[in-house]
């Protein structure tokens, strides 16, 4: 596997980034000096950069098994030189690695159908997490088996860090993508900040106006660019603005909207303005909670309730 090969089968491996108080400033999440000390590692380990944006990096590997290492390497280097920030906050970072039929273009930019997945997979894992897409499991068989993972979406599953027994028991029966639950609470996500709405707190606005219940920092988004709703035990996400609003559902698939809405369900996200691969601004995150869990915001208790 080669990233020189036209259509070569190519390992990829996106890193996000996130740290809410240096983005509230407007200082870089992750600095030249740390993007630069990355990409140097990754060419020891046998890999190279394409891209760095930053919020992102895009690495290739010639192996899964070179991306799954380099990535535990990664989290270790980014933790510790957030550490050493006297002004870093709560920085974060995730991971998802996939492959794929891929080509490269004279500027060294990747190209394939599946790459997209990359984009809106990496929003689905939790932080200091790695996420692998299913089309790496025929390439690498020493990753464990996918019913041995806990599934984040759609052909993602979660290989780091591995649940315990009792959490997977918890996850397994708690009812967040049961098709007939009730949600009654809706948290949104944003610039690392949750704010969490109820059902009677809707219609919710979101877009860049100060006015909207959520700000939203897009350069495609609208003043007032769509608005949350609550219907019959559902959440639903109305798109009223010009350039058009992306969901990540909890299934894994990006939905465009123009003028119509999305049933919201269980985790995704909302790029407004953009699909979410191309989304150079802020992206929401939502979670909506059924009313059969208890709900212990400060505990984070999402255990099934009592019957």
């Amino acid at each position: 596997m080669t990233a020189d090969d036209p259509m070569a089968i190519t390992v990829l491996l996106l890193a996000e980034f996130a740290d809410p108080g240096r983005e509230q400033r407007g200082v870089a999440v992750v600095d030249d000096l740390l993007m630069r000390r990355l990409a140097a590692a990754a060419i020891s380990a046998g890999g190279r950069q394409l891209s760095a944006l930053p919020r992102q990096l895009l690495l290739t590997f010639g192996t899964p098994a070179a991306a799954r290492q380099f990535a535990l390497q990664l989290l270790t280097a980014v933790d510790s030189h957030l550490k050493l920030q006297a002004d870093a906050g709560a920085g974060e970072v995730r991971l998802v690695i996939g492959a794929g039929p891929t080509e490269f273009d004279a500027q060294g930019r990747a190209h394939g159908a599946w790459i997209h997945r990359l984009a809106g997979a990496v929003l689905r894992v939790p932080s200091e997490g790695i996420g692998v897409l299913d089309n790496l499991f025929p390439l690498d068989p020493q990753l464990p088996p996918m019913d041995a993972l806990r599934r984040l979406g759609e052909g993602l599953y979660l290989l780091h860090p591995r649940e315990s027994e009792a959490a997977q028991e918890t996850r397994m029966a708690s009812p967040l993508d049961v098709g007939d639950a009730v949600f009654t609470e809706i948290i949104l996500r944003v610039r690392g900040q949750d704010h969490r709405f109820r059902a009677a707190d809707c219609p919710l606005l979101l877009g860049r106006s100060s006015d909207c219940a959520i700000q939203v920092a897009a350069e495609g988004a609208s003043r007032q660019h769509g608005r949350i709703v609550y219907e019959k035990g559902r959440f639903y996400f109305q798109d009223d603005s010009r350039n058009g609003t992306w969901v990540l559902t909890g299934g894994g698939e990006e939905v465009a909207l123009r003028k119509d809405r999305q049933l919201l369900t269980g985790e995704g996200a909302l790029s407004l303005g953009a699909p979410i691969g191309r989304q150079t601004g802020e992206v929401l995150r939502f979670v909506c909670r059924s009313q059969r869990l208890r709900m212990d915001a400060a505990a984070g208790d999402t255990r099934p309730l009592a019957r």
